[in-house]
């Protein structure tokens, strides 16, 4: 997983322009998982699997969480130039097309 989470890191530099913050690939990483509601059978091997034919939206969202840094509570951001309005989506716009697994009872 180690080098899933630099493969990550690595496509959301090259978008971002830096390095974003491990912290936010860490939440785009487990948002994704709770997107997907991988059922209880999924090893481990699976989710990796899953999830690496999934890296590049995973890296934008990592972008889009690591932009989002501001005061909390703040819906909009100006500084040196650039403007920013974050919205009030809890998962990243990134996340808007994951389809999850759904379990039968």
């Amino acid at each position: 997983m180690s080098t899933f989470n630099e493969d990550i890191m690595t496509k959301a530099s090259t978008y971002l322009g830096y390095s974003p913050k491990q912290l936010s690939a860490d939440l785009a990483i487990e948002q994704f998982s709770d997107c997907r509601n991988y059922p209880s059978y999924y090893t481990d091997e699976t989710i990796l699997a899953d999830m690496t034919k999934n890296i590049s939206k995973i890296a934008m969202a990592v972008a889009e969480i690591d932009a989002k840094e501001g005061a909390e509570g703040e819906t909009s951001h100006s500084e040196s130039g650039t403007s920013r309005s974050y919205g009030d989506m809890t998962i990243p716009k990134a996340y808007a097309g994951v389809t999850s697994f759904a379990t039968i009872i």
